[in-house]
């Protein structure tokens, strides 16, 4: 309980401790008030799996009072969802929400941990007429007392303390994908361990702890495609002029961490500025509902971008540039039929508003592919031993034209970030905590100013 506060002087040492102690009891006493009596706690071996692991866990049960139990069971399972909710009005009819959403199941695993010990509580006896008699009141007849007389039922489940059981699960090889969720609770890949106490076959309490999950995709695998360099260009005509840009990749299969170098080109040819220009990843993910019935919705989110690496770019004036960005830790790319689709795009953005992307223009999309494991064209064991010459070329035009980016980098920026790999650590390094670590040099910002 918190100390009584005595009359001390208002300046005095004693009074400012006196009172940061009060507040201090009093916090920790609210906290104590709002604890649930009944906490779970689920410790695992790892951070994150991979499918056709074992999963190892511990499971912590901390009861502040007694707690009815007859038996507990832990499930593991994975769970794809789709929901949203719609705004419907109509001119006969009053406003009503409509909830789409679409539900699968990736598996389920049961394993009972505990199970109480069975005690036999003995058949009720046949009351007789003495007994009822003996048992009657001036109002009403008892049973209850009759059939419980001789014995009551006894306590089963624990007793207020700490409890540990260990569990182990067996996480499937094929039809697994990597946990995702989305803002609103659009699209979810769940994967979690549920823990369900029983009372007469019925949930009483239940918790559960989600599992980070990751399905590797290699991006070599598709080497040929992706390691293609690609551009695209759009012109703009509007009342003040003409506004083109243009953006190119050495590459479209990257990596979480990788660095990604895009070539921009801007054209001005309005009567204004253009003093916004950035490029960043965008994710389009598609969530498909199947009841009540068939319904599409799409969200598109934005990562941070590159800036102008200029004041501004005058009418009349061509600029070209090379915008760097690293990757985020986004989830790798996939396609479910029917239900869940994941893209990225690299989008290039235009506007004369500066720091305004909202107000932009001009923009300009590739499509990217997003892996676990980069493609690795300077490697001989990753490409096939039969390989013609027209694919050994492009794979040749691929790497120089990645080094004329660099190149171009360091002429038109002045430096560039060195020490950078070619590939980001793997999983497995960056989950084991033996992740290289890389100098690296950066510019200084360009001051933005009107």
């Amino acid at each position: 309980s918190p100390p009584r506060r005595s009359p001390v002087p208002f300046h005095s040492p004693l009074f400012y401790f006196q009172n940061y102690l009060f507040h201090v009891f009093k916090e920790m006493n609210s906290q104590l008030a709002t604890q649930p009596a009944y906490r779970c706690f689920v410790e695992t071996d790892k951070r994150a799996y991979y499918p056709g692991d074992r999963v190892s866990c511990n499971i912590e049960l901390t009861f502040d009072r007694r707690f009815n139990c007859e038996e507990i069971i832990t499930v593991c399972t994975g769970e794809m969802r789709v929901y949203w909710i719609e705004k419907q009005v109509s001119e006969t009819a009053l406003c009503r929400h409509q909830a789409y959403y679409q539900k699968r199941g990736i598996f389920e695993q049961k394993k009972p941990i505990w199970s109480a010990d069975l005690v036999d509580i003995g058949k009720k006896k046949e009351s007789s007429l003495s007994d009822i008699v003996r048992f009657a009141s001036p109002n009403s007849i008892r049973p209850g007392n009759l059939l419980l007389a001789d014995k009551k039922k006894e306590f089963r489940g624990f007793e207020a303390g700490k409890h540990v059981f260990p569990v182990e699960f067996q996480l499937p090889e094929e039809g697994i994908y990597s946990s995702l969720e989305v803002e609103g609770e659009l699209v979810s890949i769940r994967y979690q361990i549920e823990i369900h106490c029983l009372v007469d076959g019925r949930i009483t309490k239940k918790f559960h702890q989600l599992l980070h999950v990751f399905a590797p995709r290699d991006l070599s695998e598709d080497m040929d495609k992706l390691s293609r360099p690609t551009h695209s260009e759009k012109v703009l005509q509007c009342k003040i002029g003409k506004l083109s840009a243009t953006l190119a990749l050495p590459k479209t299969g990257y990596t979480p961490g990788e660095p990604l170098c895009a070539q921009v080109t801007v054209h001005n040819m309005t009567s204004n500025s253009v003093k916004f220009a950035s490029v960043s990843i965008a994710t389009k993910t598609t969530a498909i509902a199947d009841k009540p019935n068939f319904e599409i919705r799409e969200r598109d989110d934005e990562t941070a971008g590159s800036i102008l690496p200029f004041h501004k770019i005058q009418r009349g004036e061509k600029k070209e540039w090379v915008a760097q960005i690293n990757v985020p830790a986004l989830t790798p790319s996939f396609c479910i039929e029917d239900f869940i689709h994941v893209n990225y795009n690299v989008k290039l953005s235009v506007g004369f508003e500066r720091g305004k992307k909202k107000d932009s223009v001009l923009h300009i999309k590739i499509p990217i592919t997003i892996g676990t494991v980069a493609i690795n064209t300077h490697n001989t064991e990753a490409t096939p031993l039969k390989v013609d010459a027209e694919k050994s070329s492009e794979q040749q035009q691929s790497r120089e034209y990645e080094m004329q980016l660099r190149q171009r980098m360091i002429n038109l920026n002045g430096s560039v970030r060195t020490g950078l790999p070619s590939a980001p650590p793997s999983y497995e390094e960056a989950m084991s905590q033996q992740i290289p670590h890389y100098s690296s040099t950066c510019d200084d910002p360009v001051p933005y100013s009107d």
